[in-house]
């Protein structure tokens, strides 16, 4: 940003602290304000005209609901990275938050703090309802392990290994009888609030169908439901929690998620280690899980899920996506064939994946 006036937010839950520095004299003005947008909107818009103005705050727990209003308001606003704010000796011997704010101010002049994608408030609360998704599988997986803890003390096993949760093993569960009331009473809350959490999970899938028609989403899952192992859900979530896919390219996509491997190199030593793991962990864990899909050859004739969603994208899309999806059974059978083991294979297919997630949804 090339702007006169470059203003640093500090920003907390109560307080906001602010530095106005000026390119022109060197003035560095600063303020302490109170955690209302209001109070800061107006502090920023006295500091000079909008098109004279440039902000920056940290990205974190206070969320980007500033950041829009600020637009709106025609002020320019970067919201930056804060692992890759740059800190130099001085910074760290005297830190406080009106320091913290002069020195965002003087990294913006200088253009080196790195952006964060602003969302729009609908992709935000897309992303809140996704990720409520997420607290109620993880709540069902701890619900279903103390349920079976708690028939473990009482001498009560699942005669099969496999198959559990079940209509069988819900039915074995339920026929138990634990001899004394308050275990019985105990079990009864425990597996009403599993039947609770199941069917808010129901509830919350339901939202998803509508969420998936909306505009702002629906051209990236229809897209992306054309890869086998993505489905409406996984589609929704990249689309969410990606948002604009026109800041990366499919070269430069797989290592925002973390899905390339690292390097320790100086000199004329030359070594890679294990995936780099930065960036969004769920958008990189439904990547390996979706990779172990393409195990076997793929066939379109017989994945009728697939060729219905290749009916409603472009030409363009449907002959990249077919060639995408024989691309990844191709690389796992040649790992397969040079013995790499399949967890390093899924990996692998996983970084393949992501570069045609982003082609494929940069495909109009």
């Amino acid at each position: 940003m090339n702007h006169r006036i470059n203003i640093g937010l500090d920003v907390h839950a109560r307080s906001v602290h602010g530095a106005a520095f000026d390119l022109l004299t060197g003035e560095v003005r600063t303020a302490k304000l109170p955690a209302a947008d209001g109070e800061v909107l107006g502090w920023v818009l006295s500091q000079g005209r909008p098109l004279d103005l440039a902000v920056t705050y940290e990205a974190g727990p206070t969320g980007f609901h500033l950041a829009r209003l600020l637009q709106e308001n025609s002020v320019p606003v970067l919201v930056c990275a804060p692992s890759l704010v740059p800190n130099d000796s001085g910074t760290k011997r005297r830190k406080n938050d009106r320091n913290d704010a002069i020195h965002l101010a003087r990294c913006l002049a200088a253009g080196q703090l790195h952006p964060v994608a602003i969302p729009t408030a609908t992709c935000e609360a897309a992303r809140d309802l996704l990720r409520a998704h997420r607290v109620c599988q993880s709540d069902l997986k701890g619900q279903k392990k103390r349920i079976s803890s708690m028939l473990l003390r009482y001498g009560h096993v699942w005669p099969k290994e496999k198959s559990t949760w079940t209509r069988e093993h819900r039915d074995w569960i339920c026929s138990i009888d634990l001899g004394q009331p308050d275990a019985k009473r105990a079990f009864d809350v425990l597996y009403e609030k599993l039947i609770y959490t199941e069917q808010l999970r129901l509830s919350l899938e339901r939202e998803f169908c509508r969420m998936a028609s909306d505009p702002e989403f629906s051209h990236t899952v229809v897209n992306l439901n054309c890869l086998r192992g993505l489905f409406t859900l996984s589609a929704l979530t990249f689309a969410v929690e990606v948002g604009d896919f026109s800041r990366f390219t499919p070269k430069t996509f797989p290592s925002w998620l973390g899905l390339v491997p690292s390097e320790d190199s100086s000199g004329e030593s030359h070594s890679t280690g294990s995936i780099t793991k930065m960036g969004n962990y769920e958008l990189r864990r439904i990547l390996i899980e979706a990779a172990w899909k393409n195990d076997r050859p793929f066939r379109p004739d017989r994945t009728p899920r697939i060729a219905k969603a290749l009916e409603k994208v472009s030409p363009e899309c449907r002959t990249r996506a077919l060639a995408a999806n024989r691309r990844f059974a191709k690389r796992w059978a040649d790992l397969s064939a040079r013995g790499v083991k399949r967890h390093k294979a899924a990996v692998a297919v996983a970084r393949e994946m992501a570069t045609f997630v982003c082609e494929l949804a940069l495909i109009d």
